[in-house]
């Protein structure tokens, strides 16, 4: 454990235009985790939280691990949203759905790389792509 609680999260995978402006090598895709501003509130507790994830994926999920070393998936980002937002999607999830609050389950990953742009994105933190899962 890092110590950290967090309201709840979101992941996200997205996919940046492979088109590059100096013949660099495109971004890699990446999953951008979604958490209320207040969860995380400095960019140090954002870095460990990232690498913590990061850690916990690749140890648990042998092909992120191969992907992440071979560089064919960038670190996780944090992306901070506004307090309440999580609240307020899950409401609105449970009205639209027509279910009870019992059955309604937030969701920690959304294939869906639009599902990122329903929230005011207040920071986004990006380790550089040397940062390593593995460490």
């Amino acid at each position: 454990g890092l110590g950290i609680s967090i309201t709840g999260f979101t992941a996200v995978p997205i996919r940046p235009s492979s088109e590059t402006t100096n013949g660099e090598q495109p971004e890699p895709p990446y999953y951008a985790i979604l958490v209320e501003e207040q969860d995380i509130t400095s960019r140090d507790v954002a870095m460990q939280f990232l690498q913590g994830v990061d850690r916990w994926l690749a140890d648990k999920n042998v092909m992120y691990a191969g992907k992440r070393s071979d560089l064919y998936l960038g670190p996780p980002r944090l992306v901070r949203i506004p307090s309440g937002s999580w609240a307020r999607y899950d409401q609105s999830e449970v009205r639209r759905r027509g279910v009870g609050e019992d059955h309604y389950k937030h969701p920690c990953l959304v294939l869906d790389p639009e599902f990122a742009d329903k929230f005011p994105r207040l920071e986004e933190v990006a380790p550089p792509l040397s940062f390593a899962a593995h460490s």
